[in-house]
């Protein structure tokens, strides 16, 4: 009798083995053909599909940091400040390449103040005499001409600036 008990035991042990490894086959086939619906809906068996390209990163120069405004590497330089990503300032970004164009020019460069790390220069007045970024304070869009360092010139409003560039 314990001959029997022990082969009854045996004999269901290896039916829920059985059981488990068809479960277990069941859930990775069943797996396998959700990815594969997956797959087919996002166009990757599709004859015409196109990997899309991975584009290269680049780095602008002509984009700088608020900290970097006094301290470019050329002589003499623009400096136009605004938030590019607000609809009233949206013709600025066009001045700039209006006078980028140009063939005797200085070097343009912006600062968006729609960018958080340069939102430390935005005060409710203006400095025009400011010559270090801890004492900028820009209330509107700006242009400011740097010489060696140093503030030259100080343009407020559209207008002004647009006159400045000449475009």
């Amino acid at each position: 009798m314990a001959k029997k008990v022990k082969n009854t035991v045996k004999d269901e042990m290896d039916i829920k083995g059985a059981v488990i490894l068809v479960l277990v086959l069941t859930g990775v086939v069943l797996v396998m053909y959700l990815l594969t619906l997956g797959a087919q809906k996002l166009g990757w068996f599709d004859l015409r599909y196109v990997k899309p390209e991975v584009q290269t990163a680049t780095i602008s120069y002509d984009n700088i940091l608020a900290g970097t405004i006094f301290s470019r590497q050329s002589g003499e330089y623009y400096v136009l400040i605004a938030d590019f990503s607000s609809d009233d300032n949206i013709y600025l970004g066009s001045l700039g390449s209006l006078y980028n164009k140009k063939e005797d020019k200085l070097n343009l460069y912006s600062v968006d103040l729609g960018n958080l790390m340069n939102k430390s220069i935005i005060g409710e007045t203006a400095n025009p005499s400011a010559q270090d970024v801890k004492s900028l304070s820009i209330n509107e869009p700006t242009l400011i001409l740097i010489k060696d360092g140093r503030n030259s010139k100080y343009i407020p409003g559209f207008d002004n600036i647009k006159t400045e560039l000449g475009v």
